[in-house]
């Protein structure tokens, strides 16, 4: 019963031995595993670490962009701005071109209407002018009529004693000198 005891006991020993080996053996291996998960996580430690720096580099990245942002933003409205005077300055201008155009041409309208009439009141001087020569030339006649019934008027005067130089032929040199005066005062009015 000893030696069976015995037996069982050496059996259960070298069991515990066995299964005391396999432990070690499974020690080992979860120290290796262990190590591995401590490595592993000093890397994702550093992993994390590195993503934090990233992170913060990342955020002043993205605050230095977006006061960058803000300059070229308000850089832009000013450049806008500038573009819309710009353009409204450029809008103005056509504009006065327009009016200067339109101006213009009302004045060439003028400038034809005045040269017109300028032609008209040309060719009135020109025909008053001939009608003025053309009664100089009448008054001439007349005067030279005249002048022919003035020297009868003298042989017929000069003959007849001095009562009766009153006679029709004083009217007719009358009514002649009248209308002398009154075509040279036509003449004088054209």
């Amino acid at each position: 019963m000893l030696g069976g005891s015995l037996e069982s006991a050496d059996a259960e020993v070298d069991r515990l031995v066995k299964d005391s080996e396999g432990l070690r053996r499974q020690l080992r291996e979860m120290d290796g595993k262990r190590d591995l998960v401590e490595r592993k996580i000093r890397d994702a430690d550093a992993g994390i670490e590195e993503d934090e720096n990233a992170q913060v580099t990342a955020r002043k990245a993205a605050r230095n962009l977006s006061r960058d942002a803000r300059k070229l933003m308000e850089l832009v409205r000013q450049k806008e701005q500038e573009l819309a005077g710009i353009e409204n300055e450029m809008e103005r201008i056509k504009l006065d071109k327009l009016h200067r155009a339109a101006h213009t041409e009302g004045l060439k309208v003028e400038l034809q209407k005045a040269e017109e009439e300028v032609k008209e009141k040309e060719a009135l001087a020109a025909r008053y002018q001939m009608e003025i020569r053309q009664r100089n030339d009448a008054i001439e006649k007349k005067m030279s009529t005249m002048d022919r019934l003035n020297r009868k008027y003298d042989k017929l005067v000069g003959a007849l004693p001095e009562e009766e130089h009153m006679g029709p032929l004083h009217a007719a040199i009358h009514n002649t000198g009248k209308q002398i005066a009154q075509v040279r005062q036509e003449s004088e009015d054209l």
